[in-house]
């Protein structure tokens, strides 16, 4: 039995995918969470902050695993923010519409200091279903807003805007690893860091262990909630499946 797998390529010269943060440090995991998937097609579709049954519910719903392909020698970048704000700054949005800010005068007195990590040099290849098919959107309505998005799309930071097109494909596969497998790889990369829920994977995956992620958002409150355990480990490359070992 096959399900249709939705398959994403989030690839830019900076891509965040987020992590636990603490204070004003601000890191990156590998592989893109739940909730930042949720939100990127939720911006594809023309969903709002507003609309959080909506977003709760798709995130709920959403079933992916992914690879992320690295190039090179510089992996990871931390950009050290040291900005002095005032209540008169306005910031870009999606909207198109700028984006004023509240607070007292004295909000504004000290500069505003993070340090913020980005993934450099990478190819993100994402599967995505959907449980409870029943329900909207539908895994088609989805890759065909992520076709001809309602708002401009970043991966994960409104400064992390892709270098191409992030729809790729819609494909029939057993579960997610296998799609993931059915895309191919780039051609100087033979193996992958790659994530995925469940106990079964494709057998071009080696699993190296389980890991918690703090990926899911409460989205009427705007916060990110409770943790989840998934599988880790590399997916290798071959010209066939009957060049890897044990198929």
């Amino acid at each position: 039995m096959t399900n249709s797998y939705l398959i994403l390529i989030l690839q830019a010269p900076l891509v965040a995918y987020g992590n636990e943060a603490v204070d004003r440090k601000r890191p990156t995991d590998l592989m893109p969470g739940r909730s930042m998937l949720t939100g990127l097609l939720g911006n594809a579709i023309g969903y709002s902050r507003r609309d959080a049954a909506e977003l709760d519910s798709l995130q709920k719903r959403l079933r992916y695993a992914a690879r992320t392909e690295q190039f090179g020698h510089l992996r990871n970048l931390r950009d050290f923010h040291t900005a002095q704000l005032s209540a008169d700054d306005v910031a870009w949005t999606t909207y198109g519409v700028p984006e004023g800010r509240s607070g007292s005068p004295d909000t504004y007195r000290s500069p505003e200091i993070r340090e913020v990590d980005y993934l450099t040099e990478s190819r993100t290849v994402v599967a995505i279903t959907l449980d409870d098919t029943a329900e909207g959107p539908t895994l088609g309505e989805i890759a065909a807003a992520v076709q001809k998005p309602a708002r401009p799309l970043f991966i994960g930071r409104k400064c992390c805007l892709p270098e191409r097109p992030i729809f790729e494909a819609v494909l029939d596969a057993a579960d997610e690893t296998e799609a993931l497998y059915l895309v191919p790889n780039a051609p100087e990369i033979m193996e992958a860091q790659a994530q995925w829920d469940g106990p079964h994977h494709h057998n071009s995956i080696r699993k190296d262990r389980e890991v918690w992620v703090s990926d899911l958002k409460d989205w009427h409150n705007g916060v990110h909630v409770g943790r989840r355990m998934v599988n880790r480990g590399q997916q290798r490359f071959k010209e066939t499946l009957a060049d890897i070992p044990g198929v």
